[in-house]
């Protein structure tokens, strides 16, 4: 539920922590998962989890990386948006609600740099020295591999 982070590396501990908003999942993305597992709960050789179905609040972060320049990314979640999403044939239910890509940079030694987010369809997948990498789809959902540059205060 906190925003705590701690790396222990061979200097000692590394410790990230910010104050963020808690974040309570939309009722409506929340009824969709629920479909899901309905469906899935119809499928042979499903095992329901030993937990809820879906959490009232989304946790802080969602996934941590590290640049090609040490710096550290980490994911926060974010109010998520709806998709259009076209029917499976076989009545599996779609995903519609996506997380914007919304990072928090922090240097190696674990200054805040601040908050960057990427355009929407910009799928990031390395990052590094002033540059992201990643995949964007075009008007007929072909891949384009793009890279961003980051610009502002954060260039070193």
């Amino acid at each position: 539920a906190d925003y705590v982070l701690e790396y222990r590396g061979a200097e000692g501990v590394l410790r990230l922590r910010r104050d963020v908003e808690t974040l309570p999942v939309h009722p409506e993305e929340a009824a969709e998962i629920r479909q899901r597992f309905e469906w899935m709960e119809e499928q042979p050789n499903y095992r329901p989890p030993d937990r809820p179905w879906v959490a009232t609040t989304m946790p802080p972060y969602h996934e941590i990386r590290g640049g090609r320049d040490n710096r550290i990314w980490v994911r926060r979640n974010t109010t998520p948006i709806r998709l259009p999403v076209e029917p499976l044939p076989d009545g599996q239910p779609v995903p519609s609600w996506r997380q914007p890509h919304l990072y928090d940079l922090f240097e190696p030694d674990g200054a805040y740099l601040g908050e960057i987010r990427f355009p929407d369809g910009f799928d990031p997948f390395l990052f590094g020295d002033g540059y992201v990498w990643g995949v964007r789809r075009g008007d007929f959902d072909e891949p384009y591999v793009v890279r961003l540059r980051i610009e502002g205060e954060m260039e070193r």
